[in-house]
C-alpha cells in the first residue's frame, strides 16, 4: 500500500495528502508536514477515526510511529472538533438569549406605548367631559339669567298705577318695547340689524337669506356655542340667546 492510500484510508482529506506528499513521498514525513500544519486545507476537520491499521500493512521500521502520530493527530482533530462543537453551542446559546431580550423589550415597548396611548384617550374624554359640563353649566346660568330679566320687565310694567285721568277707563294693555340688536357676519361681509322683541328665529333666517342670497345655512355663535337651523324656529331672538349676539352664517 502506497503512502497515499495509508493516509487516505486513515481519514485524511486528499488534499491534505496530496500537500503533504508534495514535500515528501515518505509515509513519516508526510505525517510530519501534516501534524506541523494542523490549519493546512481543513486538515483538523478531515481526520476521521479509523480502525488501525494492521500491522502487517506497514513496513516493519514505520508501523509503531506511524501509528502513534496517526493516533495523536486523530486525538487532537477530535479534541479540536469538540471545543468547535462546544463554541457553537455557547454561539447558539448566546444568539437565544439576545433573542429573547429583543422580544421581551419589544413585548415591553408595545405594552408601554398601548399604556400611554390609553392613558392620552382617557385624558381626552375627562378634557371632554369637563368641557362640556362647563358649557351646559354656562348655557343654564344664561337662560336663568334671560328667565330673570322678563320676569323682571313684565312685572315692572303690570305694576304700574293706570294714568289719574284714566280712571274710569280701563288701562290699555302694556306694550313690551326694547329692541333687539345683531351683528351678523357672512364670509367676509359684515352687517348690523335691529330687531322687534317678538322678532323670532325663523323671520332673522328669512332676513339673513335675503341679505346674502342664501337658502341652506345655520347660524352659529361662539359664545354660548349655539348652532341654530332657523327654518321654523318659532323662538324669539331672546329666547334662542341671539339678543345682542355675534352671528356667524355658515351654509349647511
Amino acid at each position: 500500500m502506497t503512502s497515499r492510500e495509508t493516509l487516505l484510508e486513515m481519514g485524511f482529506d486528499p488534499r491534505v495528502v496530496d500537500r503533504a506528499l508534495e514535500h515528501s513521498d515518505e509515509l513519516g514525513a508526510a505525517i510530519d508536514w501534516i501534524e506541523n500544519h494542523p490549519d493546512s486545507a481543513d486538515a483538523e476537520e478531515s481526520v476521521q477515526v479509523q480502525p488501525a491499521v494492521a500491522p502487517e500493512e506497514q513496513a516493519p521500521t514505520e508501523s509503531r510511529p506511524v501509528e502513534e502520530r496517526l493516533a495523536e493527530l486523530q486525538a487532537k482533530a477530535a479534541k479540536r472538533r469538540k471545543e468547535a462543537e462546544m463554541q457553537d453551542a455557547e454561539e447558539r446559546r448566546r444568539n437565544e438569549e439576545i433573542s429573547r431580550k429583543n422580544q421581551q423589550q419589544a413585548r415591553d415597548a408595545k405594552r408601554d406605548l398601548e399604556v400611554k396611548q390609553a392613558q392620552k384617550q382617557a385624558a381626552q374624554r375627562r378634557k371632554e367631559a369637563l368641557e362640556d359640563k362647563l358649557y351646559k353649566e354656562q348655557l343654564r346660568k344664561q337662560i336663568e339669567q334671560d328667565k330673570r330679566e322678563r320676569l323682571a320687565k313684565a312685572g315692572k310694567l303690570d305694576t304700574s298705577p293706570p294714568p289719574p285721568a284714566a280712571a274710569a277707563v280701563p288701562a290699555p294693555k302694556p306694550v313690551v318695547t326694547g329692541d333687539v340688536r345683531v351683528r351678523i357676519k357672512y364670509e367676509d361681509q359684515t352687517i348690523t340689524k335691529t330687531f322687534g322683541q317678538e322678532f323670532t328665529v325663523a323671520q332673522l333666517g328669512d332676513a339673513v337669506g335675503e341679505e346674502f342670497g342664501l337658502s341652506q345655512f345655520v347660524l352659529t355663535t361662539t359664545y354660548p356655542a349655539l348652532s341654530i337651523d332657523p327654518q321654523g324656529d318659532t323662538r324669539t331672538l331672546r329666547e334662542a340667546q341671539l339678543a345682542n349676539a355675534n352671528i356667524v352664517v355658515k351654509l349647511a
